[in-house]
Formats: structure tokens, C-alpha cells, sequence
């Protein structure tokens, strides 16, 4: 599992018992997923490795970030 958003944190809200406060944690700004646009592959590997997804996918472009 790869993280799709990362969040920077000055440090990580605690309860008074010294665990993470969930509820206390930032919502991320998913806007930031949205406005991701297709990046081709830029070398041959990458070429390879969409090609062979976009074949076992029935894509007809995968991107460098795609993710599915």
C-alpha cells in the first residue's frame, strides 16, 4: 500500500495517555488528487511497464502516476 497524499506534521497529536489523538489529525486536502494530470512515460522501462498494463488492463494509457 502506497500512501496517495501525504500530510507534513510538526508533530503528531497525542492523547493524555501518550497515544496518537486520531480525531486531532488534519484532514488532507484532497484537491491536491484531483488535479493530477496523465504523465507519459518518460524511458523505455517505464514504456515497458505501461505497455504491459495498459494490455492486461484493456487501458489505452497508463500514466506514471496512475494508480489503480
Amino acid at each position: 500500500m502506497v500512501p496517495q497524499l501525504w500530510v507534513a506534521l510538526d508533530a503528531m497529536p497525542l492523547t493524555g495517555n501518550g497515544k496518537l489523538d486520531k480525531k486531532s489529525l488534519p484532514n488532507p486536502d484532497s484537491s491536491e488528487l484531483s488535479s493530477k494530470e496523465y504523465v507519459a512515460p518518460r524511458n523505455e522501462t517505464e514504456r515497458q511497464l505501461a505497455e504491459i498494463w495498459q494490455n492486461l488492463l484493456g487501458l489505452e494509457q497508463v500514466g506514471i502516476h496512475d494508480n489503480f
